[in-house]
């Protein structure tokens, strides 16, 4: 069957720049780093190179160096990336939403077709030829992706886990796929394939590379990695010094046919003899590696996406380099905007918190703790983040200090938030219940009156007394300080709530939420009444007065109407995000763990200033 790909010529005009930093839409200019999941030098030119990530697509035109993405793909994922070796102007980048193809070096893009597409092989003589991973099955195009058809007859069911072209027959095709039915081998372009395992133990295959310069050797990435020297009619395991690898990536040097380059959960490993013999040198950290790629005319430079980072190494991996200016794929797990100065964000995750002084143009970054979740202090000058237990920074995120005397051993608080006004006073969620921290005493439990499981805790930002909590059995307020709790629920029908919002102009004025609907009250809780329309995360905007945004995983609206209208934030927004600040002047952040942090700044002139009275 032959289809052509529904949305072919509908350009986008995706320069390689970063968008300007400015007002009335999102975007991006950091923390840097994150998840790649696919380096690639072009192979006629190694100053250019591209990357995948889950942030979107990047080029660099200095070998790495410095990184700019496509404005228009930030927030989309990218798994792999192809390029024709004869034509390099021909670039192809898979993605779960579709397969994307760029014919002057990544300057624009178009999606070619709309089905996604996982991994990727382009014939190195003819750049027409192309193979796509789909979830319809094996894709082949013979036309430069005009339209493709379906190749993957006789292959097991499930997705491959990898594919590699014969680099002087593009009709000869290998497929690795993740159980027992290993790599199977085509001839005739897909057309009738056959299993090629003989000598292949492993039980799943992650990776598949071909040597470029002899379409007979090839590696397969698995428990250990395997060699072929006939075309995968057998395979041979190679000594890697480690019992328990995962391999998730090959790359054989275009200039040096020995060496090779590992992607592995012990980090990027390399061989320069065929595979008979591995090493990591001293700049290949122990971290789990996704992706490498070589300098096409010099083996001893490549690039390796180790865990939340891209290293580069011009020595071989004696040493490395961190190689990701403006590669904004920074895995964000919390983010949280400092209460008093409008210019200060913090983002934490996986790599560590990055700091930001000017509303996100720029980022510093302190790898000292990586933690799930951060919250300010009323001080603005001191840190609470939850990693295994709650700890603290006085000196913005450059040393930390247990402070979870008191919570329960063993278990991670779910949740935590610092009182807007009483500096030192802090609550977190653990197992459900609540927990209460003031100034150096000890963490006591506040749950008399509570319901089992609560999952949040927000406190009135013009009385520290008053509490709600908000849990799968409604919302729950407090009077005395988190002493005691009382079912606030008329209303409620139905509602597993997530979150409360207090109007810091008017305490009378909440909302309550779940994913689905909110719930609005104007007299303090006592009674709610359903907000049809709205759902997801609400905030009030506390520089001025009637601003509510009401955040969902797929657009941002504004209201400014006190939550009786809204409109919609979508100029810029990526396609999704489950993070959002807000800052003290109304500057909007999310992010999620797709990568960085985005930016709403509704000023083009000074900062608003904060009306009187307000905390």
């Amino acid at each position: 069957m032959q289809f052509r790909a529904p949305l072919r010529g509908i350009v986008f005009s995706l320069l390689f720049a970063l968008p300007v930093f400015g007002s009335g839409q999102w975007t991006i200019n950091g923390p840097d780093g994150g998840n790649v999941r696919r380096l690639l030098f072009d192979p006629n030119d190694s100053s250019i190179v591209y990357a995948g990530a889950t942030n979107g697509l990047f080029r660099s035109a200095d070998g790495g160096r410095h990184w700019n993405a496509a404005p228009a793909l930030l927030g989309t994922i990218f798994l792999d990336i192809a390029i024709a070796g004869s034509d390099s102007t021909n670039v192809f980048a898979a993605s779960p939403f579709g397969l994307y193809k760029s014919s002057d070096r990544g300057v624009t893009w178009q999606m070619i077709q709309s089905a996604g597409s996982f991994h990727l092989a382009v014939s190195a003589q003819n750049p027409k030829i192309v193979y796509s991973v789909s979830i319809t099955g094996l894709l082949r195009s013979a036309d430069g992706g005009a339209t493709f058809e379906n190749r993957g007859s006789g292959l097991p069911a499930g997705l491959a886990t990898g594919i590699a072209l014969d680099p002087h027959n593009d009709s000869i095709l290998y497929a690795a796929f993740p159980s027992a039915t290993g790599i199977y081998k085509t001839t005739d372009g897909g057309a009738h394939w056959v299993q090629s395992n003989s000598g292949l133990t492993a039980a799943q295959v992650f990776s598949l590379a071909v040597d470029p310069s002899d379409g007979t050797t090839l590696y397969a990435g698995a428990s250990t990695i395997f060699k072929s020297s006939d075309g995968a009619a057998s395979w041979t395991p190679l000594t890697t010094g480690y019992s328990d690898l995962a391999c998730l990536e090959l790359q054989v040097s275009p200039s040096t046919r020995t060496t090779i380059l590992a992607a592995t959960n012990h980090g990027a490993m390399i061989s320069t003899d065929g595979g008979s013999s591995w090493r990591r040198g001293a700049g290949l950290l122990d971290a789990v590696a996704v992706a490498v790629a070589f300098d096409p005319h010099d083996a001893s430079t490549f690039l390796a996406a180790a865990f939340v980072h891209v290293d580069r190494s011009t020595d071989g991996g004696a040493t490395t380099v961190r190689s990701e200016s403006g590669l904004t794929s920074f895995s964000a797990q919390s983010i949280a905007a400092d209460p008093h100065n409008d210019a200060v964000i913090y983002a934490a995750g996986p790599a560590g918190v990055a700091r930001s002084t000017d509303r996100g143009r720029t980022w510093s970054l302190s790898a000292t703790l990586q933690p799930t979740k951060i919250a300010i202090d009323a001080n603005a000058s001191t840190l609470y983040a939850v990693s295994g237990t709650v700890q603290r920074s006085v000196d913005g995120a450059n040393t930390w200090l247990d402070f979870g005397a008191g919570l329960p051993q063993g278990v991670s608080p779910q949740f935590i938030a610092a009182d807007p006004q009483l500096s030192g006073t802090l609550y977190a969620i653990v197992n459900g219940a609540v927990y209460k921290k003031t100034g150096d005493d000890a963490w006591t439990k506040r749950s008399n009156g509570l319901a089992d499981s609560m999952d949040s805790v927000t406190v009135d930002p013009r009385s520290s007394s008053t509490l709600y909590a908000a849990g799968p059995a409604g919302v729950f307020r407090s009077v005395d300080g988190a002493a005691t709790w009382a079912a606030a629920n008329t209303g409620l029908t139905g509602l597993n709530a997530v979150g409360v919002a207090v109007d810091p102009y008017d305490s009378r004025h909440l909302f309550a939420w779940s994913p689905t609907q909110a719930f609005e009250s104007t007299d303090g809780s006592a009674t709610w009444l359903l907000r049809s329309g709205v759902r997801g995360d609400l905030f009030f905007d506390s520089s001025a007065p009637g601003v509510v945004i009401e955040n969902v995983f797929n657009d941002v609206k504004r209201s400014s109407d006190g939550g009786r209208t809204f409109q919609s934030l979508a100029q810029g927004l990526p396609p999704s995000h489950s993070l959002f600040a807000m800052g003290a002047d109304g500057t909007l952040y999310l992010g999620d763990s797709s990568g960085g942090v985005f930016v709403f700044n509704f000023n083009s002139a000074p900062a608003k200033r904060r009306a009187a009275g307000r905390p």
